[in-house]
């Protein structure tokens, strides 16, 4: 893969970002927060959202990378991993 080949894959958007981007693009998007956040967490507590591993990893993996999703913003969080 070349740095063309590499750019433009990056570029492309993944699921996520593309429900993302639809809903940021809707009128009605009072819920968008929520929807966007239980992709990625079951609970809240003390105000901080909580990245949830199951949501993220395999269950065989120890670590894994992740490219940022575009379109969200993380506000402060915790992780339970």
């Amino acid at each position: 893969m070349d740095i063309i080949e590499l750019d433009e894959k990056l570029k492309q958007l993944n699921d996520i970002e593309k429900e993302t981007y639809n809903l940021y693009n809707t009128k009605i998007n009072t819920n968008l927060d929520i929807k966007l956040k239980e992709h990625f967490s079951n609970k809240v507590k003390n105000n901080l959202w909580i990245i949830n591993n199951k949501k993220l990893m395999n269950e065989s993996e120890d670590i894994a990378i992740h490219k940022h999703d575009r379109f969200i913003k993380f506000d402060k969080h915790k992780h339970d991993y």
